[in-house]
């Protein structure tokens, strides 16, 4: 059976660096949501090795707000809140 588990964010200016880790390989899918719901974009779907990885998120494009960062791994769902808080 395959964990996945988010561990970390942090980021600087307009990217935001999302580091997750994997107890075995396996599929994965990883999206991000307004907080109305909204699908924002997809940042990863295929397939990982296990262990730690880092997703670069782009933020040029994202307006500032509250987004949920959800990443699925063998029908296991974990979620994060992230603020985008940039320069005008």
């Amino acid at each position: 059976m395959n964990h996945a588990k988010l561990i970390l964010c942090c980021g600087y200016e307009n990217h935001r660096f999302l580091a997750f880790s994997l107890d075995a390989p396996g599929w994965i899918t990883s999206t991000l949501f307004n907080m109305n719901g909204v699908q924002v974009r997809t940042l990863i779907d295929g397939y990982q090795p296990s262990g730690t990885h880092r997703l670069v998120i782009d933020g040029e494009n994202i307006p500032n707000g509250i987004y949920i960062c959800r990443l699925m791994a063998d029908g296991k769902v974990c979620m994060k809140k992230l603020v985008r808080i940039g320069t005008p």
